[in-house]
Parts: structure tokens; C-alpha cells; sequence
């Protein structure tokens, strides 16, 4: 049985930049005192959870980490 391709979900537009949206924050890592989080995309699976530098996390997803218990 041939493995089914997932379609990744659609863009979302801000500020005129195309950005994923972020479902949730798994975990937060400081590396030289900077933060890193541990970002659950809406629409993807488990496997392509990764973590990302906060300078690089659009402004709009500072609300989900805001609410996320860490």
C-alpha cells in the first residue's frame, strides 16, 4: 500500500508575509540565555514539531506562548 502525501495546510498572510500558524508550544529550552520553543504547527503531525528561536516567531503566535503553561 503506497503511503498517502499529507497536503500541508495553507498560509496565512500578515503583514504581507506568508506564515505558519502556530497551534501550540510544547516546551521552552534557554540556550545562552536566549529562548527556544518547542512549536506545534496547526495542521501538522507530531514528527515536524521543532523548536524555534523566539526572535523568529511572528508577533501574532506571542499570544499562544503567553497562554501556554511553561
Amino acid at each position: 500500500m503506497e503511503k498517502q502525501k499529507k497536503i500541508p495546510p495553507k498560509l496565512v498572510i500578515i503583514k504581507g508575509e506568508e506564515e505558519f500558524e502556530v497551534r501550540k508550544i510544547l516546551n521552552k529550552r534557554v540556550i545562552r540565555e536566549k529562548e527556544k520553543f518547542l512549536v506545534k504547527w496547526k495542521g501538522y503531525i507530531a514528527e515536524e514539531d521543532y523548536y524555534k528561536w523566539s526572535l523568529t516567531i511572528c508577533d501574532r503566535c506571542f499570544d499562544t506562548l503567553k497562554s501556554s503553561k511553561m
